[in-house]
């Protein structure tokens, strides 16, 4: 079985596809260069990870979840301000990501445009995600 943290960001990833403005163009940590037909684009990917004891045999896990989003448009960041919404609102009323954290939390945006054949730029949201875990089993939530 998968660790709690891997569940988190499938789920995340399942959550988005369809659901927002990108549709089917939601991707678990691509590393590949985007098409230009492939903008809107939101790729789901983890940061770090914090753990800290919570009680006898229970850990209180913090997992720090980044959701860039992709666009081509000028200005690139008010064509993805929506799409950027509409992830916030999906991520944080999801019922199959909620069953998994105890809580979630944006904690910080950054932006960042790109000049080529046309205006190109993302929008990059991080997430903190809270949920307990057994201690001796990362695939167990608690």
């Amino acid at each position: 079985m998968s660790s709690i943290a891997e569940q988190i960001l499938t789920a995340a990833v399942a959550a988005l596809t369809i659901r927002t403005p990108a549709s089917d163009r939601v991707y678990r940590s691509r590393s590949l260069a985007l098409a230009r037909d492939e903008a809107p684009a939101i790729v789901v990917r983890p940061a770090n990870e914090d753990s800290n004891v919570f009680s006898a045999g229970v850990d209180d896990n913090v997992l720090t979840m980044l959701v860039e989003v992709y666009v081509r448009g000028d200005p690139f960041d008010q064509v993805a301000d929506p799409i950027v919404t509409s992830a916030h609102a999906v991520l944080l009323r999801d019922p199959g990501l909620r069953s998994l954290v105890t809580q979630i939390r944006k904690k910080e945006k950054t932006w960042d445009g790109q000049e080529a054949d046309d205006t190109a730029g993302f929008v990059s949201t991080k997430y903190e995600l809270r949920y307990l875990s057994a201690a001796n089993d990362l695939t167990v939530a608690v």
